[in-house]
């Protein structure tokens, strides 16, 4: 793939542990979107959502 024409390429990471589910995204854009929940209930413990990133 071509990845001059994605218009907001980004790259993500999952990590899973006995309790959580955690998962980090990083756009082009410079923006940012990280999330943990609960793999039990399924209840988002945090997240968060970052623009403007330095060195992007």
């Amino acid at each position: 793939m071509d990845e001059s024409i994605v218009p907001n390429s980004s790259v993500g990471l999952i990590h899973e542990s006995n309790v959580c589910l955690g998962r980090v995204t990083v756009w082009a854009s410079c923006q940012m979107e990280f999330e943990v929940a609960n793999i039990e209930t399924e209840k988002m413990i945090l997240w968060k959502y970052r623009e403007g990133l330095r060195g992007c």
